[in-house]
């Protein structure tokens, strides 16, 4: 996974203001972070987001959740120790949580998974429509049309559907036309051109040219595959 950081005008707007333009401007996910203090993880019986929400004590900087039960507790550790954290400085006993790695880390393997589960579907989705085109089957062109269709439509709302949303975003905020937006157009094109094609043969008026729904599925999965590749080798290189 990619990482930036950068320092922010306080003076402008609100950090968490200005945190939510930035990730909906860019679709990235964006957090505050705090360089200054110690921090402890620490378990709570309870829910971990409505703890961080109560007024902070004396020496406490911040108070964030890291899932269901896990709180990060940033502190000064001129003000208070971590032993006070601990000890009852919340008005309850705290436990330190178990060790846990790197957040970028977690993050790189969960993207890591769900870009393999993306290329699974798209492959599991492709693959049957690369067999109606080319394999040496009785010719029904109507039917397996039909099943290229739907199976086309299922690739390109389900696993392309993912970079309409990021072209739209890098072409409406910055303005700028990304590899993604290039994508869309290629597997669209072909994809409704197809339809096109499939309607005029269902009402008896073939194209000489037919339909290719191949075209548009496997295009988008060969994408996920190399976008696969690429966070697979980043992960490594960690």
């Amino acid at each position: 996974m990619s990482k930036a950081e950068f320092d922010l005008d306080d003076s402008a707007s609100p950090i968490d203001e200005i945190i939510k333009a930035v990730g909906k401007s860019t679709g990235f996910s964006c957090k505050r972070i705090n360089t200054e203090g110690q921090e402890l993880d620490v378990l709570i019986d309870g829910d971990a987001k409505a703890f961080a929400e109560r007024d902070y004590p004396e020496g406490i900087l911040q108070l964030s959740a890291v899932d269901k039960r896990v709180l990060r507790i940033t502190f000064n550790p001129d003000v208070v120790g971590a032993r006070a954290v601990l000890a009852g400085i919340f008005g309850t006993r705290l436990r330190l949580a178990a060790c846990r790695t790197s957040a970028d880390l977690e993050n790189g393997q969960k993207h890591v998974r769900e870009t393999a589960w993306f290329t699974l579907g798209s492959a599991a989705l492709t693959i049957p429509v690369l067999v109606l085109a080319w394999a040496p089957i009785p010719p029904r062109p109507i039917a397996c049309g039909s099943v290229s269709l739907a199976l086309a439509t299922a690739v390109q709302v389900l696993i392309a559907g993912r970079f309409y949303a990021s072209a739209l975003r890098a072409l409406i905020f910055t303005r700028v036309i990304e590899m993604d937006l290039l994508i869309v157009l290629s597997t669209t094109t072909a994809y409704v051109f197809s339809i096109v094609a499939f309607a005029n043969l269902v009402m008896g008026h073939p194209l000489e040219t037919g339909e290719f729904f191949k075209t548009s599925t496997l295009l988008v999965t060969l994408v996920m595959l190399g976008r696969l590749v690429s966070a697979f080798v980043r992960q490594k290189a960690v």
